[in-house]
């Protein structure tokens, strides 16, 4: 056995609340990634990356491959600088960040989960995208440490390039200009009350499940005649718009609902399964397509499918 496994239902980890067995490798110190990750690769299986666990669906039968925990913590300051391991915490970093007066991050609070995450899913909110402050990314690409830049992360529209790489996040450098401490605690705290409304903190769920369309997309472009103007937030297209617009809200499966205020919102009420939530999506998917003519592309990761 290698050491730091434990054996455990995934239900119990990830924010959504399902998901059967799986093998969980936890690494606390970012110097035995290497190590680990070429003992967890020797064993022939496919290897998932697991960060704070709030945006997976995973699958009720759990998952038979070795999943890498990523739970290192470590946040070093250097004048505007920022090192943070990817296991900290995003709502940490932003926090720190704001205490030292750095800005850049502070739109960032109340986003669950870890740096890590953050990072491949290019994270954002309220017209903000981690990969501005981005300055390096540090990563284990299976036989050598490599450190990229922020063009060569290739980050887009909730993507990055580690989406296309099997490569293990370990930190990232993130540059931030000097501002008022108190003022950037202040925007935190507004964004953060603003959040837990829509996102309480004790809900079972994934966050937004259907990523937003750019309207300078062609999907954008496509649909954008039959979106009143109103609705576009940022330059952005909601799912919501959307998938309110073909009677998402309220819509259940076994213990899985869509919220009724909030219709890219899909919640675990207790005891809900994976195969109800993927029904779920299915349905929303199709009833979107057959409307309006495009194919919604989720922002949530799937496990064990």
């Amino acid at each position: 056995m290698i050491f730091g496994m434990k054996k455990i239902f995934l239900r119990n980890i990830t924010r959504f609340g399902v998901g059967g067995r799986a093998n969980i490798f936890e690494v606390k110190k970012d110097e035995r990634v290497p190590s680990l990750v070429r003992r967890l690769h020797a064993r022939g299986e496919k290897m998932f990356v697991l960060g704070g666990g709030t945006n997976i669906i995973a699958n009720d039968a759990g998952y038979t491959g070795p999943i890498l925990a990523i739970r290192t913590k470590n946040i070093r300051i250097k004048k505007n600088s920022i090192r943070a391991d990817a296991g900290v915490l995003l709502e940490t970093l932003v926090r720190t960040a704001n205490r030292k007066g750095l800005a850049g991050l502070e739109t960032l609070a109340g986003i669950p989960g870890t740096v890590g995450g953050a990072l491949y899913g290019n994270a954002g909110a309220y017209g903000r995208e981690i990969r501005e402050v981005v300055q390096s990314v540090s990563v284990f690409d299976g036989k050598k440490m490599r450190t990229l830049s922020r063009r060569a992360c290739a980050f887009g529209y909730r993507e990055s390039i580690f989406k296309k790489r099997s490569w293990v996040i370990v930190s990232a450098v993130f540059f931030c200009k000097k501002e008022n401490a108190e003022n950037l605690i202040r925007t935190s705290k507004q964004i953060r009350a603003m959040r837990i409304k829509k996102y309480p903190r004790t809900l079972r769920c994934a966050g937004s499940i259907f990523k937003n369309i750019l309207v300078e997309s062609s999907t954008g472009k496509k649909i954008l005649p039959n979106i009143s103007h109103t609705k576009i937030i940022k330059g952005k297209i909601p799912a919501g718009v959307l998938l309110e617009g073909v009677g998402a809200k309220g819509m259940k499966k076994g213990n899985i609902r869509v919220a009724g205020h909030h219709a890219n919102l899909i919640v675990n009420t207790g005891g809900g399964k994976a195969k109800d939530v993927l029904y779920i999506i299915d349905t929303l998917k199709k009833r979107v397509r057959k409307k309006y003519g495009i194919t919604l592309e989720e922002e949530v990761q799937y496990l064990g499918f």
